[in-house]
């Protein structure tokens, strides 16, 4: 017999199997989800529970069991150089990228990139790519790398989703899913937001992908996420914020109105009298609009007196 080990699979996985032993790495409706398998060497059994009532106490015990033997189980993991970026690859492994499951492993990560919060990504089957959490333009442009490889994949494809680790830990996704989530909702802006660590807790800095293909909707969009961002800067009674919007090139396209818009939007969000009046803690904001990660449209800053 092989040992039980945990699988890291696509959200659409047997769906539609209720007996078959899994669970979501994390509370979304896309998560990649875990179940447990015995390794045959040339395939995987994958677990069933004896029956729905037993399904809670065989998961929570054969997970137990194959995280263990997941520890144990080594992966060779390279440290590359990406412009002057450290970037942690683990490939070409069975349970590659299985090991974001891995506390032990995550911990490496966070020592290898010298960092309390790490991006993961597990694209497809034999994959994991790492970086540090705290670089704000190479963390914005993590999540369409990791859509790429998921768009091309060289095994099962797991997903396009982005996974950060805090204390080796993961905690949260992002992601730029624009196809699946803008055709559900064509009437919605697409809007995800992630929230980065600043220089101390009452410095915030925001990254949000946005999109739609009309401007009004887009415009209402900013406006909504600013006001939304600017009340958690009052509830915290931040004392700095940076607000970046990356717009994404999938949905609309650079226009000499989508121009105007975002440096009308960059003017109205740091005006002073605003911010005092929504969030009166603030001493400076900073807000940035971004097309198709590189192209600066605007940039404007206030210092709050």
């Amino acid at each position: 017999m092989g040992q039980l080990l945990p699988v890291i699979k696509n959200y659409a996985w047997f769906q539609d199997e209720a007996l078959i032993l899994k669970e979501p790495l994390l509370d979304f409706d896309q998560s990649p989800v875990m179940g447990i398998g015995e390794d045959l060497d040339d395939k995987i059994q994958y677990s069933e529970a004896s029956s729905p009532e037993a399904y809670a106490e065989e998961l929570s015990a054969r997970k137990k069991e194959a995280l263990e033997n997941l520890k144990n189980l080594e992966i060779a993991y390279e440290v590359q150089d990406v412009n002057g970026v450290k970037v942690v690859v683990a490939s070409g492994q069975e349970f590659a990228a299985e090991k974001i499951l891995d506390s032990t492993f995550l911990q490496k990560m966070h020592q290898e990139l010298d960092s309390e919060q790490v991006a993961v990504g597990i694209p497809f089957q034999g994959l994991l790519i790492a970086i540090s959490g705290k670089d704000s333009e190479l963390l914005s442009k993590f999540p369409l790398v990791i859509k790429k490889h998921y768009d091309n994949p060289q095994g099962d494809k797991i997903s396009d989703k982005m996974f950060l680790s805090v204390n080796a830990k993961i905690i949260a996704h992002a992601g730029v899913d624009t196809e699946s989530q803008h055709a559900a909702k064509p009437e919605s802006c697409f809007v995800q937001t992630m929230t980065l660590t600043g220089a101390t807790e009452k410095d915030f800095e925001f990254v949000t992908f946005i999109g739609h293909k009309d401007l009004s909707e887009l415009r209402a969009g900013f406006e909504k996420t600013y006001y939304e961002l600017l009340a958690k800067c009052n509830a915290e009674q931040a004392n700095t914020c940076v607000i970046k919007f990356l717009i994404i090139p999938d949905i609309i396209q650079k226009s000499d109105a989508l121009v105007t818009l975002c440096e009308t939007l960059a003017n109205a969000f740091t005006h002073e009298e605003q911010i005092k009046s929504d969030a009166p803690s603030l001493r400076s904001l900073q807000a940035v609009f971004t097309f198709d990660q590189e192209d600066v449209i605007a940039d404007k800053s206030c210092a709050i007196a």
